[in-house]
C-alpha cells in the first residue's frame, strides 16, 4: 500500500533499514549462536558474546518495529500512525507478519542457546532456532509462492539456512582468531570442513529457486 504525499519515498525507506536489521539478527545473532555451539570448540570469550547479544538485539527491535511499519503500510498510513494499535495489528496479519513471527522466535531461541551452560543442550536449541528462522523465510516473499510449493520452499529454507550458517560464522571466528584464542585454528578448521556441504546446498537450493522463478 501506497502512503500519502512525499512519505512513501520516506516509508520505503524505514521498511527496508528495518527489515536489513531483521536479517542482521537472524544471520549474525541466529547464525552466530549455531556457529557458537554447534562448530566452535573451547572455552569461549566475552567479547563474541556480547557481540551476537547485540545483533540479537538490534534483531528483536527491528522484529517489533516491522510489525508497525508493516501495517501502516498496508493501510495506507503515515508514520504518526504507529501510535495507532490497529497498525500493528494489520502488520501481525499481514503475508510478512508470520515470517517475523518466526523470526523472534528464532532470535528468542538463540539466546536461550547462548546462555545454556550445557553445550550439547544449548546445540540443540540453536539448531531449532535455525530451523526456525529457515522456515520463516518461506512464508513470504515471491520465491516463497513459486510452484510447485512443494519444492519451492524446502529449496528456499535449505538456502537461507546455509547462508545463515556461513554468514553466521564470520564475525564469531573473526573475533576468536583477533582474541587469540588457542582453539581458533582448529575451530576454522572444523568450519572449512561445512565447506563443501554447504556450498553444495546454497548452489543447488539457489539453481532450483532460480528455475522455478523463471517458469511461474
Amino acid at each position: 500500500a501506497a502512503t500519502e504525499g512525499g512519505m512513501s519515498g520516506a516509508m520505503a525507506v524505514l521498511i527496508w533499514m528495518a527489515r536489513i536489521g531483521v536479517y542482521i539478527g537472524w544471520i549474525g545473532g541466529v547464525g552466530g549462536v549455531f556457529f557458537l555451539t554447534v562448530v566452535a570448540e573451547g572455552k569461549r570469550p566475552a567479547a563474541v558474546d556480547r557481540a551476537i547479544v547485540v545483533l540479537l538485539g538490534l534483531g528483536a527491535i527491528a522484529t517489533a518495529l516491522s510489525f508497525g511499519l508493516q501495517g501502516i503500510d498496508e493501510l495506507g498510513k503515515a508514520i504518526a500512525g504507529l501510535g495507532d494499535a490497529t497498525a500493528w495489528k494489520a502488520g501481525l496479519q499481514s503475508p510478512y507478519g508470520e515470517t517475523l513471527g518466526l523470526g523472534a522466535v528464532a532470535l528468542i531461541l538463540a539466546a536461550i542457546a547462548l546462555r545454556l551452560s550445557a553445550r550439547s543442550v544449548a546445540a540443540i536449541v540453536a539448531c531449532i532456532g535455525l530451523v526456525v528462522v529457515a522456515v520463516a523465510l518461506t512464508r513470504s516473499g515471491h520465491a516463497s509462492t513459486a510452484v510447485p510449493v512443494w519444492l519451492a520452499r524446502p529449496a528456499l529454507a535449505l538456502h537461507g539456512a546455509m547462508a545463515i550458517v556461513w554468514g553466521g560464522s564470520l564475525l564469531p571466528l573473526l573475533i576468536l582468531v583477533a582474541t587469540r584464542q588457542e582453539h581458533a585454528g582448529r575451530t576454522a578448521v572444523r568450519l572449512s570442513g561445512l565447506l563443501l556441504p554447504t556450498v553444495a546446498g546454497l548452489a543447488l537450493s539457489g539453481l532450483t529457486l532460480a528455475y522455478l522463478q523463471q517458469v511461474t
